[in-house]
């Protein structure tokens, strides 16, 4: 995975250049805060996830990661209070993107 970084002016991703390592994508509101210690693995992995198949519904990622629906839920949440993903379309057949 690429190191992301999130513009304070536009909430938009970029590419930090360097692979492994989510230490450059800053989702804490600080002009250098870090993703370390602010999401869990199952949310890195469902991040990884949604950013290689865009429009990826949350069943999907539960039958995917053999996790239940509940706690992919919770990640995803998670996730779009953080403003790093959305959800588009309606509630039967909409899926999951990374912003």
């Amino acid at each position: 995975m690429y190191q992301l970084w999130v513009s304070q002016v536009t909430g938009k991703m970029r590419n930090c250049g360097s692979k492994n390592s989510f230490s450059c994508l800053n989702l804490s509101g600080h002009k250098s805060g870090t993703i370390n210690g602010m999401i869990n693995d199952t949310e890195k992995s469902v991040y990884k996830r949604i950013v290689a198949s865009p429009g990826i519904s949350a069943v999907a990622l539960a039958n995917e990661f053999g996790r239940s629906i509940i706690t992919i839920k919770r990640a995803l949440k998670h996730l779009t209070e953080l403003n790093v993903i959305e959800y588009r379309g309606f509630k039967k057949t909409g899926g999951y993107f990374s912003r």
